[in-house]
């Protein structure tokens, strides 16, 4: 975990160091893909921004209707950290790739493919850096 001034980043223990979850202080929170000292793309957010209504609950000003919750804790939880969970636990396998694709300085996006996908266009389908989605103890 690395805590900045305004954000907390984490890593995926088993994943390729290339993405990582942030959250802001702000209430943005999503997993970043960075290559090279760069953010290449936001694969998805999970954003709350939190409001405390007049008898003490929590809602994100971001939905309508909005659900309301006991705590900031049911808040994040419910609203990012178990929206955050489900998708890590249907995108992050052995079976699949990051590609990233673009340019710095321009337009540049990621990818997470299924690994044959990946062979029908050639070794990296095009991607300007490619990466087993899993990593192997020593590997990035």
């Amino acid at each position: 975990m690395l805590r900045r001034r305004d954000e907390i980043v984490l890593g995926f223990a088993g994943i390729t160091p290339k993405l990582q979850f942030c959250i802001g202080t702000r209430g943005a929170a999503g997993i970043m893909v960075l290559h090279e000292g760069i953010v290449w793309d936001i694969l998805v957010d999970f954003d709350v921004i939190e409001q405390r209504t007049a008898d003490g609950r929590y809602r994100c000003r971001l939905c309508e209707p909005a659900d309301l919750f006991p705590s900031r804790e049911a808040l994040w939880t419910s609203h990012c950290l178990e929206p955050m969970l489900a998708w890590t636990n249907e995108h992050f396998d052995a079976s699949r790739s990051l590609l990233l694709f673009g340019q710095e300085g321009h337009t540049t996006y990621a990818q997470i493919r299924q690994t044959p996908d990946v062979a029908v266009g050639g070794p990296k389908a095009g991607a300007v850096y490619y990466c087993p989605l899993v990593q192997q103890a020593g590997t990035t």
